[in-house]
């Protein structure tokens, strides 16, 4: 996943793909979905 920090604020630089339709969601990627969430 591609970050970066702008003044303080972590910034997704890129498109990453978590999971894809059809495939069971790891733990890894669960949190990375809640924290996904979080930002919006």
């Amino acid at each position: 996943m591609l970050v970066r920090l702008c003044e303080g604020v972590v910034e997704h630089v890129g498109y990453f793909v978590v999971c894809e339709e059809g495939n069971s969601i790891s733990p890894e990627v669960s949190r990375i979905l809640v924290s996904i969430a979080r930002f919006k």
